[in-house]
């Protein structure tokens, strides 16, 4: 069974989707899974097989809407019939800071979807009817003309969707948004006078639980404007920066079994906030370099799927199941040999580079036309952030 075994995965986005539940990997793999990730079926590849790509992914009827991250065009994917389609993103830079793609999170509200990136990520929505494009940009001048300066988007991997609005903290310290999708309307929050850069947000039904790059939680009730902060962690908490200098202490939350979890960023654990007693509990520590990105309910709700990365080595190599008694299986989703030639005869061939003083790496060529200087730079990431790969020689 090990011999099978070609590489690890790397998941960017989990989606439980009404038609099935879908996975998409760093290298565009969208596939099919059964509870637990025991039966999977690639689907298709979205962006060539271009690294990052595309890191995120919503439904709409029977389609797959992927934003560009690294990519340049949406890219839809038709269940029933199977077939991709890209489309182009043709608006007017406005400011010309603004960028169409780095998209990190999408959202459906009725036949529109949204798409919200971070920093410089211009945000857009998708009509998916007719496929027009619109910028909501209104946000930004509205923000300037209230506050006096500019600022935009805040995020890693966390977007807080309630009813027909999404909440999203902004680049202004102590500063959220609430967009409403209905109406394409914003209202701004400042929440706390201690400063703050908040990245993730979660609504428990009542109250909205925040995080950001300081040692504390803040809990905050919109209707009574009532904030309450949370410092008393764990005894071993830490704060460590060697994972990439991201000070943030989470990169996402959700709401799961009667409690918030965190998964970490700069923190070396991941917690929860018990919503019963309000404390904050350790869940698991993770290593000095490693970073979590996924933090997903899986299996009809029954367990919650954290992923790894370490950013020392780019390898993506732990991955953990959390039971609602909040005890953890440790485990690793590994491709099999058939599902990677699978994957390399729809989009790629696969060479072996032997380099000076013996070392090698891995080197992706894609055969559907596509140019040497994007060979080069496929080739360029894979080299800095590339997936564990292993090569099995037979004969």
């Amino acid at each position: 069974m090990e011999e099978d075994i070609m590489r690890k995965w790397c998941i960017v986005e989990i989606l439980n989707g009404k038609s099935g539940s879908y996975i998409l990997t760093d290298y565009g793999e969208i596939f099919l899974y059964s509870e637990l990730f025991q039966g999977k079926k690639l689907l298709n590849v979205v962006g060539n097989g271009s690294w990052r790509a595309y890191i995120t992914m919503i439904e709409y009827e029977n389609k797959l809407i992927f934003p560009p991250y690294l990519g340049k065009d949406i890219a839809i994917y038709d269940l029933e019939e199977k077939r991709l389609q890209y489309i182009p993103i043709s608006l007017k830079h406005e400011p010309k800071e603004q960028k169409f793609n780095l998209y990190k999170k999408a959202v459906v509200w009725k036949e529109k979807a949204f798409f919200i990136g971070d920093m410089d990520s211009s945000l857009i929505s998708l009509d998916m009817k007719t496929y027009k494009i619109e910028k909501c940009t209104k946000w930004q001048s509205e923000f300037k003309k209230q506050f006096g300066e500019s600022t935009g988007t805040h995020t890693h991997t966390d977007l807080c969707v309630v009813d027909h609005c999404f909440w999203i903290s902004l680049q202004k310290a102590n500063f959220i948004m609430e967009y409403d999708m209905e109406k394409n309307v914003s209202s701004f929050y400042r929440i706390g006078d201690r400063k703050i850069h908040y990245n993730t947000i979660c609504f428990d039904g009542k109250e909205f639980w925040l995080s950001g790059d300081k040692q504390f939680l803040c809990k905050w009730n919109k209707k009574e404007n009532v904030i309450e902060f949370f410092e008393k962690f764990p005894d071993d908490f830490e704060i460590n920066l060697e994972n990439g200098a991201r000070t943030e202490l989470f990169s996402c939350s959700i709401l799961w079994n009667q409690s918030i979890y965190y998964a970490p960023l700069s923190a070396n654990m991941y917690i929860r906030v018990d919503l019963k007693s309000q404390e904050i509990k350790q869940i698991e520590k993770r290593g000095k370099t490693g970073l979590s990105m996924v933090l997903k309910s899986v299996a009809d709700g029954k367990m919650l799927y954290g992923e790894e990365m370490d950013c020392e080595r780019s390898e993506y190599f732990k991955n953990c199941l959390i039971n609602k008694d909040n005890s953890l299986i440790k485990m690793s989703i590994l491709f099999t040999q058939e599902e990677e030639i699978q994957f390399l005869e729809r989009i790629i061939s696969l060479k072996m580079i032997t380099r000076e003083k013996g070392s090698q790496s891995l080197q992706y060529l894609c055969s559907d036309g596509t140019s040497e200087r994007e060979e080069n730079r496929i080739s360029d990431n894979q080299n800095t952030e590339g997936r564990e790969i292993y090569y099995a020689i037979k004969g």
